[in-house]
């Protein structure tokens, strides 16, 4: 998909796996680089979801980001199932929780100072034995 839309990738287009999201400043602009983006698809005998697709939508989740003319926030959604998530009792959901942390890295002040004693604890409970899923679910954390 990079390839193909390679006239138009990071001016226009952003695509994470098989997720594409189209921008522009003015509606003019952006129909404009629509046309040309289905062009490029037609071209690469490329298809795309109908189900999945949507067309001029002043707001938009992508990627776990909310994204408008406002700027870019984190979804909700996405902070209140982190929130929601309870307190790890092994190393395997240490681990699970510093994962999906992480995905918020950019947005927290100090984010590595800040998780740097959670990583330490898995680090040491890891270093005990083998590095593997099944031993970090086994290992207890507290």
């Amino acid at each position: 998909m990079e390839k193909c839309s390679d006239s138009l990738l990071y001016r226009f287009i952003v695509i994470w796996i098989d997720d594409i999201l189209l921008f522009a400043y003015d509606i003019e602009t952006y129909l404009d680089k629509l046309e040309e983006f289905f062009d490029l698809v037609a071209a690469s005998g490329l298809k795309l979801s109908a189900k999945k697709s949507g067309l001029y939508q002043q707001t938009v989740k992508w990627c776990g980001r909310v994204i408008s003319s406002d700027g870019i926030s984190r979804d909700p959604a996405r902070i209140d199932v982190l929130r929601s998530m309870p307190y790890p009792t092994t190393a395997g959901e240490l681990q699970q929780f510093l994962c999906a942390a992480n995905w918020m890295r950019e947005t927290i002040p100090d984010y590595a100072r800040s998780v740097d004693p959670l990583q330490q604890r898995l680090d040491a409970t890891l270093s005990k034995g083998k590095r593997t899923k099944r031993v970090a679910v086994a290992s207890r954390s507290t």
